[in-house]
């Protein structure tokens, strides 16, 4: 091995019982929604929402029509 090389050490204060995910999840009282206003819009004319994201998205990311059903581009 090169001296420029680094090896990785596993950290060992990490759990194996818990999934990797639950190591960065923030405690509950931690999290707070003080402060944070959000303001919810009406569908506008030129919006759908994509029947298989359910993101809401501009009339030009329509990718197809599935019946009654709009789906993005991305989901094609």
């Amino acid at each position: 091995m090169k001296k420029s090389q680094k090896t990785i050490k596993p950290n060992s204060n990490l759990t194996d019982d818990l999934p990797l995910s639950a190591e960065y999840l923030a405690p509950v009282d931690e999290i707070s929604t003080a402060g944070v206003d959000i303001d919810v819009v009406p569908p506008q004319e030129d919006e759908f929402t994509c029947s298989q994201c359910f993101l809401v998205r501009h009339k030009s990311q329509l990718g197809k029509m599935d019946g009654k059903l709009s789906v993005c581009k991305d989901c094609i």
